[in-house]
């Protein structure tokens, strides 16, 4: 079976490694909702060779993410430029996004 009528968004984990002050490594995941692209809009968002942070912001539409202190941090522009200033995580959004979406298979 395939489903034609599908949301506009979809949510994925989305897993990324920071070092904490010691230099050790720090798992940390958030549940991330992307914008739902069909194949030739995808292909056109990838052939933009846009910078990491400019292709989150395009992919990304909300998240549920919850801060150290486990409180919800609420998906707006003010934190969305707090998590995408965080060094690599912009770029693992993206990657994760093209994860989901087969373009990040190599191709045979």
């Amino acid at each position: 079976m395939i489903r034609f009528n599908l949301s506009n968004t979809y949510k994925a984990p989305v897993k990324f490694v920071m070092l904490d002050e010691n230099g050790n490594p720090e798992t940390m995941e958030f549940q991330a909702e992307f914008q739902r692209f069909n194949a030739p809009a995808v292909k056109a968002l990838m052939a933009e060779k846009l910078d990491d942070p400019v292709f989150a912001r395009r992919v990304l539409k909300g998240w549920k993410l919850k801060d150290e202190n486990g409180q919800d941090v609420e998906f707006n522009d003010v934190n969305l430029e707090r998590v995408l200033s965080l060094a690599g995580l912009a770029g693992d959004i993206g990657m994760r996004f093209l994860e989901t979406v087969g373009a990040a298979r190599p191709k045979a």
